[in-house]
């Protein structure tokens, strides 16, 4: 609380009877984070306006934001990440509390765990390729090469639900070659057809992550397949799966103000 350490006496009372006085009228005092990845984002709202408390003298929206900030260690230039949100109030103490929800995400290289945790090698996989087109017939004078991608999104915690499959088709040696886009369709398709189902081990954040609220929990957050056709029609993919060492946080209070 390094901000708050800073304020005078009064100046704290004044925020403390802001707070209370927004409660008294009904409202409702939120925030929300994101930290982490070089940034700090936290705000906080009354009844879903940003910083809107009517006091001109003293920030109150911002020596809360700060409050949490210190209170719950949000980082800022870090590998780690903090998603989380929360109510404010104020207790029959006179003490602001914080009641909140929070994702925190590090990587094995950033976490103290992490010799806990064994990454999973590259998995190879081959697949038969129906080369309607004549892709391999030009091999190895070309190279035909594919991949496919999916990480967790930072703001919604979840995974897209459609998986973009990139083709690249390089000349090593010779005259260019030219496909059609019903080629291109063609390879692409059959790639998302065959590897869909590593795909759908993603499954994000769960809606419900009260389970998680006393513990950790390694999450799966990528997936990189990449690969080549080769000369007898086999799709070459490699899969390597990315996770984090997560920390699920439900339902928490904290005193923001004591």
């Amino acid at each position: 609380m390094d901000q708050l350490l800073s304020m005078e006496a009064h100046e704290v009372k004044i925020i403390k009877q802001a707070i209370r006085q927004t409660i008294d009228e009904g409202k409702k005092i939120t925030a929300n984070w994101d930290a982490g990845h070089d940034q700090t984002i936290c705000n906080v709202y009354v009844d879903e306006v940003y910083n809107d408390f009517g006091i001109k003298d003293i920030d109150v929206g911002n020596a809360l934001r700060y409050a949490i900030i210190d209170t719950l260690s949000l980082p800022n230039a870090s590998e780690d990440q903090h998603v989380g949100k929360g109510n404010i109030t104020i207790d029959a103490a006179n003490k602001v509390t914080l009641t909140y929800d929070n994702t925190y995400c590090s990587p094995y290289s950033a976490n103290p765990k992490a010799e806990e945790i064994k990454e999973e090698p590259a998995l190879e996989v081959m697949i038969p390729y129906e080369d309607r087109f004549g892709f391999t017939k030009f091999i190895p004078r070309i190279s035909v090469t594919f991949y496919a991608y999916s990480y967790l999104d930072p703001d919604t915690m979840q995974h897209p639900s459609i998986v973009d499959v990139g083709i690249n088709i390089r000349v090593l040696e010779g005259d260019v070659v030219k496909f059609d886009d019903q080629a291109f369709t063609h390879l692409k398709n059959w790639v998302k057809k065959y590897t869909s189902s590593y795909f759908e081990e993603l499954t994000g954040m769960p809606e419900d992550i009260s389970p998680y609220a006393a513990g950790d929990k390694q999450m799966l957050t990528g997936i990189d397949l990449s690969g080549e056709l080769t000369t007898d029609s086999q799709l070459q993919c490699y899969i390597d799966k990315s996770y984090e060492y997560t920390t699920y946080t439900k339902n928490k209070t904290v005193v923001l103000i004591p």
